[in-house]
């Protein structure tokens, strides 16, 4: 963006007053609240050969451990979004300084 009003600085002026709004409207946006954190279910103990049913000692593993990989792996997506928008918002306001100390008629 920054190139591009440099390479044609005519359209600086009419476009720059219509992003400054948009702007400051994305420096105020906050991350979303971060995942909350699920205790795995407790596990259930497995019934050794010859106690009861042989169905029930082939059962599968319970889902705590799946679910708890999946809300590790949210809480990591989260993060790492989190500071993409951080990372966004500060690369706004350095452009934002930048085009307001080139034109300050425009605050």
């Amino acid at each position: 963006l920054m190139m591009l009003f440099q390479a044609y600085p005519r359209l600086r002026r009419g476009n720059v007053t219509t992003l400054i709004p948009l702007m400051l409207e994305a420096l105020s946006v906050a991350p979303p609240p971060a995942p909350r954190e699920e205790k795995p279910a407790p596990k259930k103990r497995r019934k050794k050969k010859g106690e009861g049913d042989d169905k029930a000692a082939a059962a599968p593993p319970p889902t705590g451990e799946k679910d708890a990989a999946a809300s590790r792996l949210a809480r990591r997506v989260h993060a790492a979004r989190s500071a993409e928008l951080l990372a966004l918002q500060v690369k706004c306001l350095s452009y934002l300084t930048y085009t307001l100390r080139q034109d300050p008629a425009l605050i």
